[in-house]
């Protein structure tokens, strides 16, 4: 029986928290989990990513969000972009973080760190990706 789209945000959330506090174990353990689950969405991907970036793993993290491009449904890749540029723009990689950025579209996200729109207040909430997990 899959796991309604609750269960799956919630379980997104902790492994944010983990990964937010240097849990990476099990945050990675999590968002493995997401991505088994359900792979057609961006939960799992971008949430690995996060936790492989705070760690300081970036060509890892560009690693699992083109792995999410391959695989999750294509609904799902704007938000899978727009945290590929992210990955890059700390990468320090600029001309392709825009890229990965204009790829995401009209995601606010995206177009706040292109600087197209004033950048919303940073809460935790934010790193979520907008789409159902």
């Amino acid at each position: 029986m899959p796991l309604p789209n609750e269960q799956l945000r919630l379980l997104y959330e902790i492994g944010l928290m983990a990964a937010s506090t240097g849990d990476a174990a099990r945050a990675e353990k999590i968002f493995a989990a997401l991505e088994r689950v359900k792979p057609q969405g961006c939960g799992g991907y971008v949430g690995r990513a996060v936790g492989l970036m705070f760690d300081g793993k970036l060509i890892d993290a560009l690693a699992i969000l083109d792995k999410g491009l391959r695989l999750a449904d294509a609904s799902e890749h704007p938000e899978l972009h727009a945290f590929r540029g992210l990955v890059l723009q700390v990468a320090g990689r600029s001309a392709e973080s825009t890229k990965a950025f204009l790829a995401a579209g009209d995601l606010p996200m995206a177009r706040a760190l292109l600087g197209e729109v004033d950048p919303p207040a940073p809460e935790p909430a934010r790193l979520q990706p907008q789409s159902a997990l």
